[in-house]
């Protein structure tokens, strides 16, 4: 298989699962990421809800969820489906079957270096970030008087 057409296929498949992933996306507390300077119900028309330099640490943690949670799951399913029907066609094709045997692998392995990525940032937020005064240490919450 050309890598042409290994690339639309893996597009189409991001694009379907994340087609079907909007629906829920809606009940997660990580998006819109930017929760502020947008109209809070509360507010007159002309006033937003004001950011603070807690925020920033709140958006970045926001993008780390929305990778973590959705995108990778998605791209990494498609990639293992994928991966798996090269084996069953592969038939006696044993570079068919190697190619196959390598995006299981590759996938492991970026999943591995996303997860330990999340565990480093996490990690720099909590150390460098506002007192943090969650339960647990990858909850990020902001303390009442952090301008």
């Amino acid at each position: 298989m050309n890598k042409v057409l290994f690339f639309r296929f893996v597009v189409f498949l991001v694009l379907v699962s994340s087609v079907f992933s909007l629906s829920s996306a809606h009940a997660v507390e990580y998006l819109p990421i930017v929760q502020c300077g947008r109209i809070s119900p509360d507010a007159p028309p002309a006033q937003g809800v004001p950011c603070t330099s807690c925020d920033f640490f709140k958006m970045v943690k926001n993008t780390i969820d929305l990778m973590l949670y959705m995108v990778t799951p998605a791209i990494a399913t498609a990639l293992f489906i994928y991966a798996g029907f090269m084996m069953l066609l592969s038939g006696a094709n044993p570079s068919l079957y190697s190619g196959a045997k390598n995006i299981f692998t590759n996938t492991v392995y970026a999943v591995i270096i996303i997860l330990t990525a999340w565990l480093i940032t996490n990690t720099f937020i909590q150390t460098f970030g506002p007192a943090n005064i969650a339960d647990n240490w990858w909850n990020f919450q902001c303390p009442a008087g952090l301008p």
